[in-house]
Formats: structure tokens, sequence, C-alpha cells
């Protein structure tokens, strides 16, 4: 996230994840990936900040989706940015993580969003696209067919009539 100028002393980088299918499922980790969590994250948490200590974790009391957020820095002399390391946990399904910039009263002042898909199991996920892709092209393949037949009735109706004599 860029930004013009920078904001308010004690503004917040906030992550907040959500399911691109699902938007209203608070998104957690797998099971296998809270089983093997070695960080101070709490283990439902898909997202993590490391090598920073001043990351606080949370769950939204509205959407229960979870989320983090560290303080901004502005970048130190002669550098152009920060940059802040995110781990994220396998979540089995594409997951869309949300990135605001808060000033300390809570206004959004920049935000950003991006699409992240997080498997233990690639595989296993693959194999299910695939069927998935499989179905989507035998759903369309029904579709042109019930459509080319409909198509068909109508022009073998038509024929069935006299041409329509034009006006010299």
């Amino acid at each position: 996230m860029k930004v013009s100028s920078p904001p308010p002393p004690d503004s917040i980088i906030c992550a907040m994840t959500v399911y691109k299918r699902r938007v209203a499922a608070a998104v957690k980790s797998s099971e296998t990936a809270m089983k093997h969590r070695t960080s101070v994250a709490p283990p439902e948490h898909p997202i993590q900040v490391e090598g920073n200590q001043d990351a606080q974790y949370f769950s939204d009391k509205e959407t229960s989706c979870y989320g983090v957020t560290i303080p901004y820095e502005r970048p130190e002399v002669g550098s152009a940015h920060n940059t802040i390391l995110y781990k994220f946990m396998c979540t089995w399904n594409p997951v869309l993580i949300m990135i605001t910039l808060q000033s300390p009263n809570g206004q959004i002042l920049g935000r950003g969003c991006f699409e992240i898909w997080i498997s233990r199991l690639p595989g296993l996920d693959q194999m299910r696209h695939e069927e998935e892709a499989f179905e989507e092209e035998e759903e369309k393949k029904r579709r042109l067919e019930r459509f080319t037949a409909c198509f068909d009735s109508v022009i073998n109706y038509g024929e069935d009539r006299s041409p329509i004599q034009e006006d010299p």
C-alpha cells in the first residue's frame, strides 16, 4: 500500500481475511494448521505477522472474521517502503486478504485487497478444482444443447410456414 503523505501518528495497518465465495463465513485455519501452530497468534487465526512484537490479533464482533493490526511505521531514511511479513495458514479455499490503513480514531485512510489460496494438500485441491472445472464444462455443454434444441425447434416451426412475401 502506497501513501502520498504520512498518516497521522498512531495509525495502524489492519489485515483481515474473508472467503472469496462465502463472504459471510469466518475464515479459520484448518485443523492441521491449528495443531502445528508455533507462533504467538491464536491457533484459529489464518493470518499472522512475523517479526513484529506489536501485532494485535482480534476477532471482529459483528462478522466473526479474524484479523491482525500493527502500528504504521514510517520507512527508514533512504527507503521508500516498509515490508510486513504475513504468514498465512492453510484455509482449504480461496481467501481475500483485505488490508486497510486506519487513523487512530478508526477512519479508513487507504485499502487494498488480494486473493490467496494456501493448502497443505495441493494435489487433493488440484483434483477437486479439475473436477469442478469438468462439471462446469459439462454444465455449459448441457446449456448449449438445450439452447440448440430450442433454436432448432423454432427454425423447424418456421419452415412449416410459407415464406413472407416482400412488397415490390
